[in-house]
């Protein structure tokens, strides 16, 4: 949601992506071009077998598997509180203290494996300059492969046969194609397409949906510079070295590499029992032909439709249905494809597992509604075992929509939110989902005050990672709970914002509890704090703060504004850690409780510039 001056201190009249409901935007067909290899991999199966996102490994040649860590050299892991847990193979969440989403791949930061011939970038939180592109890395490192014969590689831990790679490419428009080639064991196995199409915009902070500036290098302030590639590259054994070399025919003038994604892909199900295969209806798979017509003649005929392996064109509408259940044969194996490949749900809710959607996002477009899934009819609605990339939002909810469930599912490369709870939205459950590279929020809860107020939310067990603009959470009124979670890498704004802004409705019982905040906040509109409570247009009320761990922020580890009273808020159990700035800062108006918040390594742990009323309790220290 937040994508706005609002977010900080500046003015909120901007509107955000009110516009992502309803709707069927222009109807041009944008053919796509480079980009991830999609179509040939399998659905993960979230509950075991596999590593979790991140964790501490150490291991030979250097690689250290960590969520944004400091690096690392000849298998000891490095970075103190930056590194991340233990991964372990029976499929845990994201932290050893149950924080975080269970997901099932494993990953290695390039510049904690072995570099030859590359430089480490950073690392840096310098924003929005080209000097900095590592600023928007994961633990703000990357590896930069320039001439030819350069390469990063890592050892793998687990038995593998996908690859995805997070990488920046120098801007060459929107046709620009280029290749990476993989190598295992020294041998070469595959080329992975890259592409400058999905990254890199440009503009100030109110441009963020300007479509005159967004795509033009001449608007200057360049940000938003990752995107990701992948494929099934075969099986790969445990001990096996994977390398990603600039070979003489990959023709990028250089690669910086993020970090690595390894996992193991299950193969393709057979039709299940009750589901009629979709391709006896005329849709055909990977023809490169529209499946549009097609598809929306299947969803009437039936209530249960399966897709079996394979690509399909989504060119010319997206898909409206309701009350049917699309069930695909992979996340990587079903891929759903193109600038309209959307689902809306207008009725009797939907139910969708299984498959992939790999849109045609160039630009954030506020009046053209590109999300994966929205509708009139999600109230009862699963999304489940779903990846989407290369949208403008992956799923934002029809108003006063009632217990849809989202889960096991990923979110990536996105031009505004990944998932947005709003407008009336009530009992909805987000749960072990990874949203990643977001251009809003990751996760939203918008309680808009010309719908009902949003109640009984929960993000349960979900893992954000480096949004590259707006925040991790951003909670605007409404009652909602963020329980067991992970927030890694925010490059422009908080980490956490409860905020009454965009015209939000009051809040009423929020929670926020278990959460890992790793290295944000951001310079976006004045400096933002990691934990931030906004009052900027009305009362900051009801809001219960637990157990929360803060570790190297860009600015302050806890943030009050606004110019309306906050109140009955209440801190317990919160540890800042290394601040960039103020360990608490108060730059708002009213009184918070506040016990065992802990405060070290801050060169200043109290900045009050408003007369905040801190009511201590026991266990304070370090402010």
């Amino acid at each position: 949601m937040c994508a706005l001056a609002a977010c900080g201190t500046g003015s909120s009249s901007d509107a955000d992506d009110t516009s992502a409901t309803g709707g069927t935007g222009n109807n041009t067909s944008h053919a796509g071009s480079g980009g991830s290899v999609v179509g040939n991999a399998g659905s993960g199966n979230p509950g075991g077998g596999n590593a979790p996102i991140g964790g501490s490994l150490s291991g030979g040649g250097g690689t250290t598997v960590t969520v944004g860590g400091g690096g690392g050299s000849a298998g000891v892991a490095v970075g103190g509180a930056s590194t991340i847990g233990s991964t372990d193979p029976s499929g845990q969440p994201t932290l050893p203290n149950g924080r975080g989403a269970i997901m099932p791949f494993t990953e290695y930061e390039a510049e904690a494996g072995n570099v030859m011939g590359g430089v480490v970038l950073g690392p840096t939180r310098n924003a929005n300059s080209t000097n900095d592109i590592a600023a928007e890395a994961s633990g703000r490192k990357a590896v930069r492969l320039a001439a030819t014969g350069n390469y990063v590689e890592i050892k793998n831990l687990y038995p593998s046969n996908s690859i995805v790679v997070r990488y920046s490419i120098p801007d060459g428009g929107l046709d620009d194609k280029h290749t990476i080639s993989v190598y295992v064991d020294g041998q070469m196995r595959q080329k992975l397409n890259v592409t400058s199409r999905y990254s890199w915009s440009y503009g100030g902070p109110d441009d963020f949906a300007n479509t005159a500036v967004e795509n033009n290098p001449g608007s200057g302030t360049p940000h938003h510079f990752f995107d990701e590639t992948h494929a099934l590259i075969g099986d790969i054994a445990v001990g096996s070295m994977v390398r990603i070399q600039k070979d003489g025919d990959d023709t990028a003038a250089n690669y910086d590499i993020d970090f690595i994604d390894m996992e193991q892909v299950s193969p393709a199900p057979a039709l299940p029992a009750g589901f009629v295969n979709a391709t006896t209806c005329g849709v055909i798979p990977n023809d490169n032909k529209d499946d549009s017509a097609a598809i929306q003649s299947c969803v009437t005929r039936t209530k249960s439709l399966f897709f079996p392996e394979g690509v399909y064109n989504i060119d010319s509408k997206e898909i409206s249905l309701q009350g049917v259940t699309i069930r695909g044969a992979g996340m990587w194996r079903s891929v759903f494809k193109g600038y309209f490949a959307r689902f809306d749900c207008y009725g009797q809710g939907c139910k969708f597992y299984d498959f992939g959607i790999d849109g045609d996002t160039t630009q954030r477009d506020d009046s053209s509604p590109e999300t994966g899934f929205t509708g009139a009819g999600m109230s009862g609605s699963v999304i489940e075992h779903i990846w989407v990339e290369h949208k403008k939002v992956g799923v934002w909810t029809g108003d006063n929509t009632n217990g849809i469930s989202i889960r096991n599912s990923r979110f990536r490369d996105m031009f505004a939110d990944g998932i947005n709870i709003a407008c009336g939205t009530k009992n909805a459950l987000v749960e072990h989902t990874h949203v990643r590279n977001t251009g809003d929020d990751a996760f939203a809860n918008w309680s808009l005050n010309t719908c009902g107020a949003n109640s009984g939310n929960v993000f349960k067990n979900v893992y954000a990672q480096l949004p590259w603009r707006a925040n991790c959470f951003g909670i605007y009124g409404g009652g909602s709970t963020i329980q067991d979670s992970v927030c890694a890498d925010t490059i422009q704004y908080p980490g956490i914002l409860l905020g009454r802004m965009f015209n939000a409705n009051a809040f009423s019982a929020t929670k926020v509890t278990g959460v890992s905040l790793i290295r944000a906040g951001g310079p976006q509109y004045g400096q933002q704090g990691a934990l931030k409570l906004n009052s900027e247009q009305g009362p900051v009320q009801n809001i219960q703060i637990s157990n929360i761990d803060i570790d190297s922020s860009t600015f302050a580890g806890v943030h009050f504004a606004g110019a309306n009273t906050i109140d009955t808020v209440s801190l317990d159990h919160v540890n800042v850690t290394n601040p960039g700035g103020c360990g608490i800062l108060a730059q708002g108006l009213g009184a918070a409780d506040m016990s065992n918040v802990v405060v070290t390594g801050a060169g200043a742990g109290l900045c009050n510039e408003k007369g905040f009323n801190f009511i201590k309790g026991a266990g304070n220290s370090g402010w």
